[in-house]
């Protein structure tokens, strides 16, 4: 089980290594990370990731549950680099990684969700959210779209990460700025 701090930090390192620009598009991390991005409408998942050889992996997303490169497809592929680093120890943990399979380690599908929200999938969720929303660039953008009355300019904030307004709100809660009702 990983702290949510540590989730945050190797997210972070993640987007330090490989010199990512904010906002920050998972496409690009997967394509320097030396992975793949498939659509595969054989699938009952919405998304998962799979190990590809010695040093590489394929996240296969549903295209009837992502059809184009949107925020929700954004997410979807945040969450599996998630599992990738956190789960499958994907430049990490290397006896984990020698260890994983070739065969599909995590898949997310919303048909059985929230009723089989594990661990894990929390944590792939922490991770997607620290990827595309940093802390320091969050904390940021709070400030500069709060008016003087406390009003957070919501949709600003998701159309500067790319994000759904929903996700910024949930990070937000996440983070203390908002409160949960």
């Amino acid at each position: 089980m990983y702290p949510v701090e540590v989730i945050g930090n190797i997210a972070d390192l993640v987007r330090t290594a490989f010199d990512l620009p904010c906002p920050y598009e998972p496409r690009l991390a997967v394509e320097k990370l030396g992975g793949k991005i498939v659509r595969d409408d054989n699938t009952v998942v919405d998304a998962s990731v799979k190990k590809e050889g010695a040093e590489s992996f394929i996240i296969s997303l549903n295209p009837n549950k992502y059809p184009h490169d949107n925020a929700q497809g954004r997410l979807a592929i945040a969450h599996e680099l998630g599992h990738l680093f956190l789960h499958m120890g994907f430049l990490i943990k290397k006896k984990l990684w020698k260890s994983i399979s070739e065969e599909t380690y995590m898949s997310y599908s919303s048909e059985t969700l929230p009723k089989n929200r594990t661990r894990e999938e929390l944590e792939a969720d922490e991770f997607a959210a620290a990827f595309l929303m940093p802390r320091k660039e969050f904390d940021r953008q709070i400030y500069q779209n709060k008016s003087k009355d406390g009003i957070i300019n919501v949709n600003d904030i998701a159309n500067y990460f790319a994000v759904s307004p929903k996700m910024i709100l949930t990070r937000a809660r996440w983070l203390g700025y908002v409160e949960w009702w």
